[in-house]
Formats: structure tokens, sequence, C-alpha cells
């Protein structure tokens, strides 16, 4: 019996030290910029590279495990935008993570005419998704910019 509570105490232990561990890198670690270059037009779509500007203010090196998510015009996806393997970002910098990615044109058709019906014309570009760590997910819900 008492084997059996040093184990579901040990483990107990080992969760809230890697639910801290978890909470300070979501709280230490942000988007700071999100910028897209544009590749030359197709007949299919419009190839780009989306660069994360990922600030870790700890003193650790960070592994990203993944980003899941897309960039949107207002709330209609136009891209996904998907890393799935590691990145590392580094102590106490600012790294830069890119990612290709694809407007493809058979996909937006219905996004555009969803925007003219909604009048939603001037929104702006938002990167929105999940950056994942050793299990704990990172909203993101970030602005673009276009030129730089």
């Amino acid at each position: 019996m008492r084997g059996l509570l040093a184990f579901i105490g040990g483990a107990a232990i080992l969760y809230l030290a890697f639910k801290s561990i978890g909470n300070y890198v979501s709280n230490n670690l942000s988007l700071v910029k999100t910028s897209i270059k544009t590749g030359s037009i197709t007949a299919s779509g419009i190839p780009l590279v989306v660069a994360l500007h990922i600030q870790n203010k700890t003193n650790l090196a960070i592994p990203i495990d993944g980003f899941s998510g897309g960039i949107f015009y207002d709330n209609n996806e136009i891209a996904p935008v998907e890393i799935n393997s590691t990145v590392t970002i580094q102590p106490n910098k600012v790294s830069i993570v890119q990612i290709d990615s694809f407007i493809n044109f058979l996909n937006i058709s219905s996004t555009i005419k969803n925007l003219i019906a909604s009048g939603q014309l001037l929104a702006g570009l938002n990167l929105k998704g999940d950056l994942r760590f050793e299990g704990v997910n990172v909203p993101i819900n970030h602005s673009i910019s276009l030129f730089g």
C-alpha cells in the first residue's frame, strides 16, 4: 500500500513540475512579428514564405514541437501554415522560423465570395493557430506584416 501511495505521490509531483515548466515557457515565449514573402504567381496559386519571429525570454533553448494553423483574411483561412518538425528557439533571443505555404486559388474562391457578400473587403491578415511545446499549446493570433 505504501508503495502505491509513494508512486501516486511521485506521479503527482512530476505532473505539477511539468505543468509549472509548461506555464513558465508559455508565459515567456511569444510571437513578436509575422511577415510574408510571396513568390511568383502560378496558374494554381501563390507560393509563400511565412516568417515567424519568436521571442524566447528564458535562459533555456526551447524546442518547439510544431505549429498548426493558417493565414486568415478576416475569419476566412486563405493558406495553411504548418510546422511538423522540431525547431529550437534560442534563449534570450528572437529566432526566425521560416515556413513554406501556398495560397491555392481553388480553395479561396468560396472565401472571396464570402468576403464580397459580407462587405469585409478591407480586413487585415492574421496568423492563427497553436504553437506546440512538450504537450502545451500556446494559442497564436497575430497580425501579419506584408512588407517586412
